[in-house]
């Protein structure tokens, strides 16, 4: 959470020594809280305060990227919670879902048609940013060959749904180069997840029924090396 200029103040020297540019050590510190300045501009500064303002900028949203090459998509890293705060750097990730229950003709012709899909709105065009494999069939071999495909028909980020860590294992498989979103943990799958998740250096969705369960699937997800 970012500090204010007092909190920030009482975490400098004091001393009012003018070498950051400014009059006062309040002066500077006010500055900093409205990022118009560097606290490397303050040679004084001690360790535990860089530690502690570092910490303070830290995005309150971790930047989690998945897809590669010019499709590759970034999401999180916001510096706000809500917009009219200040303003989002990374726009919201459209995607557009295909079940692995499709096949041949069927499943080219859908993977095309989003492909494709793009619109214009107030002057600017939109377009869809990611291709979400559905495992609708409860098969890990029809999933895996489903997101197979949809990584040679489409050049867009993918997204894999499934809640069987079997099927995600064997459609991570065919798609880790082009590091895939894996969607999702639950309570009962985390480990397994998990797993496939560090194994394939891949970020991965947690899902739990409230806040307070996602914050404590968060934690279990990341005590097992797993950060995005």
């Amino acid at each position: 959470m970012a500090l204010t200029g007092l909190q920030i103040f009482k975490l400098l020297p004091k001393t009012n020594c003018k070498k950051c540019g400014m009059p006062t050590c309040l002066a500077f510190a006010m500055q900093l809280a409205q990022k118009r300045a560097k606290l490397e501009d303050c040679p004084d500064v001690s360790e535990e305060a860089k530690k502690v303002l570092a910490a303070a900028a830290t995005p309150p949203m971790h930047k989690v990227v998945f897809g590669s090459g010019d499709n590759q998509v970034q999401v999180g890293q916001e510096t706000v919670m809500f917009r009219h705060e200040e303003k989002f750097y990374n726009p919201t990730v459209l995607a557009v879902t295909v079940s692995d229950k499709l096949t041949g003709e069927d499943l080219k012709k859908r993977i095309e048609s989003v492909n494709s899909l793009q619109f214009e709105r107030v002057g600017t065009r939109i377009a869809v940013n990611a291709l979400a494999v559905t495992n609708d069939s409860g098969s890990a071999t029809q999933f895996a060959q489903v997101c197979a495909k949809a990584k040679e028909l489409s050049n867009l980020a993918l997204i894999l749904v499934s809640d069987f860590p079997e099927a995600m294992t064997a459609a991570v498989g065919k798609t880790a180069d082009v590091v895939p979103l894996i969607a999702q943990a639950t309570a009962d799958t985390a480990e397994a997840m998990a797993k496939i998740a560090k194994e394939n250096n891949c970020p991965l969705v947690a899902k739990a029924d409230s806040i307070e369960a996602l914050a404590d699937l968060s934690d279990k997800i990341k005590a097992q090396g797993v950060e995005d």
